[in-house]
């Protein structure tokens, strides 16, 4: 299979910084990330949302630029430039026309090299922030996901909200601020990722330039190894509708045929338009317009999801159909043409993703800020093909025969799931 991409190529700076290129030559943009190796789940108890709140405070400013002419700089090229943070990790990328990259590696490198945190910035953010933790919380969907993830974990790890929450947003303060940024902003604590329309020897030379100045820090630290509780939580919530998520622990990535084989399950149960899942419930029943199944990745662990959104009256005989969907394909597992469609289907959605330079470095980033490496699409295929009936029924046990929690949320909830055989929370 020729895909028109060349190799990757791996360096690591002086200072530690490693850097991932990848050329597509036939494409026309670069995107380019820094990836560091934080997330909420190194942050203190008091300190949840500190490591998003960095996330926003990059772009209000540096000793060069005002918040303004950072956004400027890169839209005036057609670019975008954007942050994210996870549990694990914080990203901040850029896409660029290939002729303009310069500019977005000259503002990335500005603003990690050169932010000055200001005080008063400091103090409008955090109400920015407590605003879009109120938004998430109108979420109903976002609501009950991030609720069951707080019961499972006891509010620690993964069960902590990346926002933070509003007691412990207004609690930050720059010295804060100052503190996490230099210990864990550090070049030997991060990666450079870049795909696109480059030339590689030239584009290593130009970060080496911007970011010569990032000095490396020695610095050590142990993410807590997460407890799954199989808890049970029933809320009820003034809500148009009530909602259903339900989370399995799930074979992690450090195995690829287990990852492959649960991005496979996926595919059958809940994450396409001809899942079982969405054709049982939404397309046959008519129960629900958003049903589905997703999977999370973290750098040690992993979960298996399912959610629906229903109307309130619906809500137990939905919950019956999962439980009766997560039942047939524990007994009964899947058939060898579900598999075979399943496959052709994941296959075909790797090959699309290689088409954009933000999906590739999003993909290569994942995996090289844990020190793993991304497959090829050849390799992958490899992989894909090689899981047999057998091995895919030992993951599928792995998962569905494995403790669930469950948690429920609707305007009459509570009454509704009065006859629920569960321990609830």
């Amino acid at each position: 299979m020729n895909n028109g991409v060349k190799t990757i190529i791996y360096k690591t700076l002086k200072n530690g910084l490693r850097l991932v290129i990848e050329e597509v030559p036939y494409v026309r943009s670069v995107s380019l990330g820094v990836w560091i190796n934080v997330g909420s789940r190194l942050e203190k108890e008091n300190d949840s949302g500190l490591a998003h709140f960095i996330e926003h405070m990059l772009f209000k400013g540096t000793k060069n630029r005002s918040s303004k002419k950072i956004s400027q700089d890169i839209f005036y090229y057609g670019g975008d430039i954007n942050a994210f943070t996870t549990h694990d990790h914080t990203c901040y990328h850029v896409k660029m026309p290939y002729n303009h990259i310069d500019r977005g590696i000259e503002v990335l490198s500005d603003i990690m090299l050169n932010s000055i945190f200001s005080k008063d910035e400091i103090e409008k953010e955090k109400a920015v922030i407590i605003e879009e933790i109120k938004m998430y919380e109108d979420s109903s969907e976002d609501y009950v996901y991030e609720r069951l993830l707080n019961k499972i974990y006891e509010n620690k790890g993964i069960g902590k909200n990346v926002l933070g929450s509003i007691e412990t947003v207004n609690n930050i303060n720059r010295d804060k601020i100052i503190n996490f940024f230099n210990n864990f902003y550090v070049p030997n604590n991060s990666v450079i990722v870049v795909s696109g329309n480059v030339d590689t020897d030239l584009i290593i030379k130009k970060i080496e330039d911007a970011f010569k100045n990032w000095n490396r820090y020695d610095f050590s630290f142990n993410r807590q190894k997460e407890k799954f509780s199989p808890v049970t939580f029933i809320e009820d919530r003034d809500d148009e509708q009530a909602n259903l998520a339900f989370i399995f622990q799930s074979p992690d990535d450090s195995v690829d045929k287990d990852y492959y084989s649960v991005k496979l399950i996926g595919n059958i149960l809940g994450t396409s338009p001809s899942s079982r899942l969405f054709q049982h419930i939404r397309e046959e029943k008519g129960l629900a317009y958003s049903v589905y199944s997703s999977d999370n990745y973290y750098t040690d662990h992993a979960e298996f999801g399912i959610y629906a959104s229903v109307a309130n009256e619906n809500i137990l005989e939905v919950y019956n159909l999962i439980l009766e969907e997560i039942a047939n394909i524990s007994r009964d597992y899947i058939s060898e043409d579900e598999l075979v469609f399943s496959k052709e289907q994941y296959k075909g959605s790797v090959i699309m993703s290689a088409e954009d330079t933000s999906d590739r470095m999003l993909l290569i980033g994942e995996y090289e800020i844990d020190n793993k490496r991304v497959k090829t699409m050849e390799e992958i295929v490899e992989i894909v093909d090689s899981i047999d009936m057998d091995y895919i029924k030992d993951v599928i046990d792995r998962i569905f025969k494995s403790p669930m929690a469950v948690g429920i949320t609707g305007s009459s909830a509570v009454s509704a799931m009065r006859s629920l055989d569960r321990e609830v929370i």
